[in-house]
């Protein structure tokens, strides 16, 4: 009877014990909350910040560079080098590959640089180079990229996507092979080095520019086609 009347008796106390419980996790909820809504805050402020840089920098650049010039290139031996890396077939007649190398950054000292420093403003560039958008299209298309970031994954999800994407267009472009397995070798070189993958990309249509590659000839007329279209 004892240890019955001690267990009802208990039950007051439990109840208490239990409401003190749920008043400090209810307390720490709303302190995280608390501390977690400044802090988002200040990298909104911080990545609004960072796309106002990405733009000043891109104006630079682009004022800078101005429009790419098809057949740049007067020196015979570099030109029928650069002819031959861009033309490196297989037997069945496919390209085989980049005319440079994932980690041939440094054939180009400027576009290393440039797609160490500032990869987004690089890739735009070529973005337009191929074709595929107007250089400030590139730009929009970066900082949305960029928010993604405020949201973890998301930014990481988001970059490795458009990249394979359009790294996949480049390959149809120099008429590579595409999907299958070139799509798994696409999304390392995205995840693990998007600096030289950008690198990588860029020195093809700077090459296919400064030769009057076909692809760079189909990229002007498309650039041309675009702006009578705007006008």
């Amino acid at each position: 009877m004892i240890s019955s009347s001690l267990r009802f008796r208990s039950l007051p106390a439990l109840a208490a014990d239990a409401a003190r419980g749920a008043a400090v996790e209810f307390d720490d909820v709303k302190t995280r909350v608390q501390t977690f809504q400044p802090s988002f805050l200040t990298a909104v402020v911080n990545m609004l910040i960072l796309i106002l840089l990405i733009v000043v920098v891109a104006a630079i650049y682009r004022q800078m560079k101005g429009e790419p010039r098809l057949d740049s290139v007067n020196n015979p031996e570099k030109r029928s080098w650069m002819q031959q890396k861009l033309g490196n077939r297989n037997d069945d007649g496919e390209f085989v590959s980049f005319a440079h190398g994932l980690f041939g950054c440094l054939d180009n000292t400027s576009v290393c640089l440039i797609s160490a420093f500032c990869p987004g403003i690089r890739w735009a560039d070529t973005a337009r180079m191929a074709g595929w958008m107007t250089f400030w299209v590139g730009i929009l298309v970066v900082c949305l990229v960029q928010l993604g970031w405020l949201f973890g994954l998301l930014g990481w999800g988001l970059t490795v996507t458009v990249g394979v994407y359009f790294r996949q267009m480049a390959r149809q472009d120099f008429q590579m092979r595409v999907g299958g397995f070139t799509v798994c070798e696409d999304c390392l070189a995205w995840t693990f080095c998007p600096w030289c993958a950008v690198a990588q990309e860029a020195q093809q249509y700077e090459d296919a520019w400064d030769v009057g590659h076909p692809v760079a000839k189909h990229a002007q007329e498309r650039a041309m086609e675009r702006n009578r279209v705007t006008r």
